[in-house]
């Protein structure tokens, strides 16, 4: 038996399910448990990978992508978002004297933000946001 790569619509459509059932999920190796458990109801040979996962939920408006970040000393500035893989950029402030000094980073994409010493991704977390109703809103 050969192992089944679904499309990606299929994929964004099971992960808002998922996400519109649990609201939260506390990892992209479980939000990829979760979504590969309903392929597999379709199909025992449905293989799928966290890191695709988490790249097609980046993609939908109404899922918010949070990374939790690992303390890494002396790293240097990131090429790329570890979240998005958008550009990066320094977040400034002034000092006392004036002057301006990098105090951490940016993605122009996602909106991610990390100090200087904490950029190393540890752990993703998925936020369903779409579709809620507002508290002064009647059904």
């Amino acid at each position: 038996m050969g192992r089944k790569i679904a499309k990606k619509e299929t994929i964004k459509d099971l992960v808002r399910e998922v996400l519109k059932r649990r609201l939260v999920v506390e990892s992209q190796e479980e939000l990829c448990e979760l979504v590969l458990m309903e392929l597999r109801k379709e199909d025992e040979g449905y293989s799928l990978s966290p890191a695709r996962v988490r790249d097609v939920a980046l993609e939908l408006s109404e899922i918010t992508v949070k990374a939790k970040t690992r303390r890494a000393a002396g790293i240097e500035k990131p090429e790329r978002c570890p979240v998005c893989g958008g550009k990066i950029s320094e977040v400034k402030t002034k000092n006392l004297r004036g002057e301006e000094i990098a105090v951490g980073y940016k993605c122009e994409s996602c909106g991610f933000r990390s100090g200087l010493e904490a950029f190393a991704p540890r752990k993703y977390v998925f936020l369903w946001k779409g579709g809620r109703k507002a508290k002064n809103e009647v059904e």
